[in-house]
């Protein structure tokens, strides 16, 4: 997989007003030029690690406790690259080794296919490797995580009906395609257990125009709240009901 992060960071410092994100972005620049091996990144990743993504990954951690001693499983829907579902896949590894949780990501890794109600510019995009993202779970001996290689729209309802018994304590939705937004949430939602948690990457936000009313028409009476430390994901759903 090719990766061009000096154009990706011109990118993002032309998209974020912010001071502070451009300041970041002018700082990671920086270190692309320096040439630090990678493990020295890895090993010392506090320094290098954005406050943003750093909030992302505490909203993460503090939802996983939220659920932790339900009985169900975690889904990742919209995997990618797979940072995320890795991410609880360790978190589970860590906190439940004996438990039986099991994480499951779900993408097709063909990138996203715009519909007319979808933002034009993200047609393309979040294309991945399926066949690199395994040899990493493999590497990484991640034995409680399954990647599941589907059409969200056509064949979702078809896999749970084969898997009758699945359910789920804790569900994060990044896909945010209006058909795939469409099919999948009120899946996953039927599939959640009571006081689990569903996570939302763009509710309430222009980059999904469809995501908030989507999930407003599935989740009932149920309260939509935030974390006030982290905007991204940008929300998350106790099902009480």
């Amino acid at each position: 997989m090719k990766f061009d992060n000096i154009k990706t960071l011109n990118q993002r410092l032309k998209k974020n007003k912010s001071k502070d994100d451009k300041d970041y972005f002018n700082f990671l620049k920086y270190i692309e030029k320096q040439k630090i091996p990678t493990t020295e990144i890895i090993f010392q990743f506090p320094i290098y690690l954005g406050e943003k993504n750093l909030a992302r990954h505490i909203q993460f951690y503090e939802l996983f406790k939220k659920v932790q001693n339900l009985s169900g499983h975690i889904a990742d829907v919209g995997t990618w690259k797979g940072s995320s579902m890795i991410f609880m896949s360790k978190l589970v590894k860590i906190l439940e080794n004996n438990s039986g949780t099991k994480v499951y990501g779900f993408d097709w890794f063909k990138g996203h296919v715009q519909g007319k109600n979808d933002k034009k510019e993200h047609q393309g995009k979040y294309k991945s490797s399926y066949a690199e993202l395994k040899k990493n779970l493999k590497m990484l001996k991640l034995n409680n995580t399954k990647i599941i290689k589907i059409d969200l729209v056509k064949n979702l309802r078809s896999f749970f009906n084969k898997n009758k018994w699945l359910r789920f304590k804790y569900v994060f939705i990044d896909c945010g395609t209006e058909k795939v937004l469409e099919n999948a949430v009120p899946l996953f939602w039927s599939k959640l257990l009571k006081n689990g948690v569903m996570i939302l990457d763009h509710y309430n936000n222009p980059t999904s125009p469809s995501e908030s009313y989507i999930i407003d028409s599935v989740i009932g009476s149920n309260s939509i709240e935030k974390f006030h430390f982290s905007d991204h994901p940008s929300a998350f759903i106790i099902k009480k009901k």
